[in-house]
């Protein structure tokens, strides 16, 4: 009798050892997603970055001429003060501008969402409500804004 006891101790160890094992690897299989979707959403990242920077070098590059060479046409000493020269090259100018405003605010908004985007990724984020009280700690005040962003 104390044999079959003994076996029975012996079959639940086996079968707690094996269960263990089977969840072992199930969760090592799943770290190994987990770090592959991580690395991935790295080489995206980078991808977006370098990205955001061949935007702000296309975009500024050609822009900055065109606002150059209008103020050259609007300095320009031999035109008569009220030219068609001078008004176009004027409107020329300030439409150039208007133009480098808005891309700088564009990037800086690209820039901003990356930053809070990475800085929020390396935070354990656990309020999901949309309410920061004043009481909130930074990093979950940090999540909120990155799930508003989403």
């Amino acid at each position: 009798m104390e044999d079959a006891v003994i076996l029975g101790v012996v079959a639940n160890i086996i079968g707690s050892a094996i269960g263990q094992k089977e969840i072992q690897d199930a969760l090592n299989e799943r770290n190994m997603k987990l770090e592959k979707a991580y690395n991935e959403l790295k080489k995206i990242e980078i991808m977006k970055d370098e990205f955001i920077s061949n935007l702000s070098h296309e975009l500024r590059t050609p822009l900055n001429s065109v606002m150059g060479y209008s103020e050259l046409l609007m300095e320009d000493e031999s035109a008569p003060p009220d030219s068609k020269q001078k008004r176009v090259a004027s409107s020329v100018y300030y439409s150039s501008k208007r133009l480098s405003s808005l891309i700088d605010s564009l990037l800086y908004i690209l820039y901003s969402r990356s930053f809070i985007t990475s800085l929020a990724g390396s935070l354990p984020c656990h309020n999901t409500a949309l309410f920061v009280s004043p009481a909130s700690p930074l990093p979950e005040a940090i999540c909120l804004a990155v799930q508003n962003i989403q």
